[in-house]
């Protein structure tokens, strides 16, 4: 029995990108700061005299203001890298915007230009160009 999956190696057909460049960077420089903070965050709890426990020697920051900072540093990358992801987020980029229109004309059999970050299509393709966005899973009003 053939998946889809071995079709697709066969045919030399490349892997779809599932997420963008940004969302993976963004994601692995948050792992990064969770480990800073985990880190930073033994060392605080190392210092102080409440509790009997200690975490490992190995702590980040080597005494309590030195936690302190690597912790208020990890945070601070978290919150830039936050925005980051949230502008480019919402932002869409200029090439998502571009190939969506090439896919719309191609679907439409129809000429067509983006302008200020808005498709234009010429001629009459309302139901062809719905059917084809919501085939991407978009959402559209006619």
């Amino acid at each position: 029995m053939t998946n889809t999956a071995d079709i697709a190696r066969e045919a030399d057909v490349p892997e779809e990108q599932i997420h963008p460049i940004y969302v993976r960077v963004t994601h692995w420089i948050n792992a990064v700061a969770i480990l800073v903070m985990i880190g930073s965050g033994w060392q605080i709890y190392n210092a102080s005299p409440l509790f009997d426990f200690n975490f490992p020697a190995g702590s980040l920051g080597g005494w309590l203001a030195g936690g302190l900072l690597w912790h208020f540093a990890a945070m601070w990358l978290l919150i830039a890298n936050g925005l980051v992801y949230l502008v480019l987020g919402l932002a869409g980029t200029e090439a998502e915007i571009a190939a969506l229109a090439r896919a719309l004309k191609a679907a439409c059999g129809a000429g067509g230009t983006v302008k200020d970050g808005v498709i234009e299509l010429q001629g009459d393709h309302r139901a062809s160009a719905q059917a084809a966005l919501a085939e991407r899973g978009l959402k559209s009003r006619i």
